[in-house]
């Protein structure tokens, strides 16, 4: 035979670029017949050793280079023919291998430590080059920070410290990888020393300064100051130096300073106390303040005010009157003495007259409109003042409304002008030694603000004024008021901000002479602002006082639903689950006995609870902040406001300073239990001292209280025993009237409520606050 040579060839195509893959084609022809392909694959001429396919994918090792293909076979003659050579592909492109592993920060990450960073598991197809290092805070590259180790400073406490490994790889590709972020902690710190000193003197009006003479190894930053009343923060006292308020008398003051430290450490040196704050002008070191006391003029409102002496030593008490112009009284002070745990009561017209036969040392002589008064004493005194008509209706004026925040003071009730035969009207005492303005915005039962604006008004140091309805929503120059609130829909919410120091009180009076003070709403439970709100005493339908109302007033700018559960007397949940509404932004709704037993969808009510044994206790909740008040209208018209409960100088303990005796048929005090507990049984025990300090003859009473009942106990059933009610023991009979400490084993709420025979029921529950 002869052999025939091949005819044809080889040809190779694809991508010259790593990672891709060539593909071998052949178009030879033998006439001696072809046998199998043997593959060589070439870089630069020589064999690529296991390339011996008619693919190839491109690597690393290819990246510029050459690429060509060899075949060889033996023919059907068994005549050995190649190798044939193919077309040439290149030079081949590199494509970028990406980095693996990771970097890492070796070493305690605190300040003072040094960290270096770890590199050791990278690696690289395309080839590692020599490392270069940058270091980071929250990923933003330090200054100078370029080597391996990096030392933490006082100033780096806080920040996100990272580390950057740059090189240029086997392919001249620049690679960098960054390691995870690492919080800088603080380590142990160094506490500052020193101290923080105030200078100055603890008396109303003068300015204190407080100097921090600190160190800190840590480094100081800068400081921040907050003053403190008995060690609670008063709002708006943040500078170095801080002006005594009135607000501050009797009380110790001290100061806060903080700063960050230089391992971002938060500091906070208190202060020693300085006080207590003495006065101006007196040596008495204990100061409250009474905002409303009727003149002596007054014979239909007779203004009296009620000192409690809780001490086991006699003390003495200085009276300082203030007008509503602000001025001093004309006669000076009054000055007695109270026995030890005694209680004394003085009428207006003994304080502005002088008395001596009562004990009284000096006068203060006639004012122009009502009266404040400043009371020193040399022990803590508590303080009543009371408003007395002819027909024996005692009304507590001692307190004022809340303060919502730095310079702002809201009335949650103020009746529009169209009711005359309740009238609203307001007084706004400026407790502040310097003058100043007032604004008042209104909102009314719709959540809307005041068809006509804002009204304003300017007071003096320590000057009060009044104004009633129709003055706020007409406007009256004459009192010195700009503006006018204009009508709205149903009643008012009064909202007032000033720079000065005010006190607020929203009161109701009638044509016949008849005074009340709305200036309060009910207790929430566990003194809890998020907590729910306890109507403590629903009279029921056609209760021989009249007609309970609740007033409930929505405090912000979103929609909620209400619900309102209710518990009888005897323990005992109402007999139709609940009612519910929904109150919109800012909005108010009032629901009365009827709408509670019998329903008002009229009124957007959903449910009712029925009728009770005995009175309503009514639970209000909601995710809305809301405000709640009880009311009573009396079968005249005239209101009362049942929403106060007597003091809790514990979780456990009540005290009323003011029951009068079982003799006192014109003035009937009614004492009101609430068990709070919805699982324990109450054992309660009522204590007592009269007016000249002596505990009840009779000693102590007990009674068992089932969860969530309430007890009314008369004046009578305490002096004289009553076994149906439960209560074991009797007081006896004192002198004058009562003081009572009511104390239990469970939660409990207590009011002091007052009736007359005219029909009004009030309450007394608790004194100047």
């Amino acid at each position: 035979n002869i052999n025939d040579l091949p005819t044809g060839g080889i040809t190779i195509s694809g991508t010259a670029t790593e990672d891709q893959t060539l593909t071998s084609a052949s178009t030879l022809v033998d006439a001696d017949g072809l046998g199998t392909l043997n593959y060589q694959w070439r870089r630069n001429g020589g064999a690529i050793s296991g390339a011996i396919f008619a693919t190839y994918t491109l690597d690393d090792a290819d990246v510029g280079a050459t690429i060509d293909l060899q075949v060889s076979y033996v023919d059907a003659q068994s005549a050995s023919e190649g190798p044939i050579t193919s077309n040439v592909l290149g030079p081949v492109a590199n494509v970028n291998d990406a980095p693996t592993g990771t970097v890492t920060i070796d070493g305690t990450i605190e300040r003072g430590q040094t960290v270096s960073a770890n590199a050791s598991s990278l690696a690289d197809a395309d080839g590692l080059g020599p490392f270069s290092y940058q270091w980071r805070f929250g990923g933003v590259a330090i200054p100078g920070a370029t080597g391996l180790a990096f030392a933490i400073g006082n100033g780096d406490v806080g920040k996100d410290l990272s580390v950057t490994v740059s090189y240029i790889d086997g392919q001249g590709t620049s690679e960098a990888v960054t390691s995870a972020d690492r919080r800088v902690l603080a380590g142990d710190n160094r506490p500052p020393t020193g101290e923080v000193v105030i200078s100055g003197p603890a008396v109303e009006y003068q300015t204190l300064t407080a100097t921090a003479m600190l160190a800190d190894l840590d480094g100081l930053g800068p400081f921040s100051y907050q003053w403190l009343r008995e060690g609670e923060p008063i709002i708006g006292a943040e500078s170095d130096q801080y002006t005594v308020s009135d607000l501050d008398v009797g009380f110790h003051l001290s100061v806060a300073v903080s700063y960050i430290d230089g391992r971002l450490t938060p500091e906070r040196v208190v202060s020693a106390p300085v006080g207590p704050v003495r006065a101006e002008g007196s040596d008495l070191p204990f100061q409250r303040r009474v905002f409303f006391l009727n003149p002596a003029s007054n014979a239909l409102q007779m203004g009296s005010l009620r000192f409690i002496n809780p001490h086991g030593q006699t003390i003495t008490v200085e009276l300082r009157g203030i007008d509503d112009t602000g001025a001093q009284a004309p006669e000076g002070r009054v000055r007695f003495q109270v026995p030890a745990r005694s209680a004394l009561r003085f009428t207006a017209a003994d304080l502005e007259q002088g008395n001596p036969a009562l004990g009284l040392t000096g006068r203060l002589g006639d004012g122009q409109g009502k009266w404040q008064l400043r009371v020193g004493s040399t022990l803590p005194v508590e303080v009543m003042s009371l408003i007395e008509t002819p027909s024996g209706f005692l009304t507590n004026v001692s307190a004022t409304t809340t303060k919502r925040g730095p310079g702002q003071y809201e009335t949650l009730f103020a009746n529009p002008a169209t009711n005359t035969v309740q009238q609203s009207f307001i007084r706004v005492v400026n407790r502040s030694n310097v003058a100043g303005s007032v604004t008042v915005r209104a909102l009314d039962d719709a959540g809307q603000p005041a068809s006509g604006g804002m009204l304003s008004f300017d007071l003096g140091p320590n000057e009060s004024l009044q104004f009633n309805s129709s003055d706020y929503e007409f406007g009256n120059p004459d009192k010195g008021l700009q503006g006018s609130l204009g009508k709205g829909a149903g009643k008012w919410r009064l909202l007032f901000e000033s720079s000065l120091s005010l006190e607020v009180m929203s009161l109701i009076r009638a044509p016949d002479g008849f005074l009340t003070n709305l200036s309060e709403s009910v207790p929430r439970g566990a003194n809890d602002p998020d907590a729910d709100s306890h109507v403590l005493t629903i009279s029921p339908l056609g209760d021989a006082y009249g007609e309970s109302f609740v007033r409930v007033v929505n405090r912000s700018n979103e929609s909620g639903r209400v619900i309102v559960t209710g518990i009888d007397d005897d323990g005992r949940s109402s007999p139709r689950p609940t009612i519910r509404f929904d109150l919109g932004p800012q909005q108010a709704k009032q629901f009365n006995a009827f709408d509670i037993e019998n329903g008002n969808p009229d009124k957007g009510l959903i449910g009712t609870l029925g009728r009770a044994e005995g009175r309503w206790r009514l639970v209000i909740s909601s995710d809305l902040p809301l405000e709640v008040m009880n009311l009573l209208r009396t079968h005249g018209g005239f209101l009362t406001n049942l929403s106060d409960a007597a003091p809790n100088p514990s979780r456990f303990s009540s005290e009323v300073p003011l029951f009068h005796a079982a003799a006192d048929t014109q003035q009937r005090s009614l004492l009101r239990i609430v068990n709070l507990d919805d699982i324990r049984m109450a054992s309660i025990l009522i204590e007592a001292i009269d007016d000249a300090g002596q505990p009840a003859p009779g000693g102590s009473l007990v009674i068992d209280l089932d969860p969530t009942a309430s007890v009314e106990l008369s004046a009578a059933d305490l002096e004289n025993g009553n076994g149906d009610k439960g209560l074991l023991g009797a007081l006896g009979e004192g002198e004058g009237r009562w003081r009572l400490r009511v104390s239990s084993d469970t939660r409990i709420e207590v009011q002091s409520l007052m009736a007359t025979p005219g029909g009004f029921l009030n309450n007394l529950s608790s004194p100047v606050k």
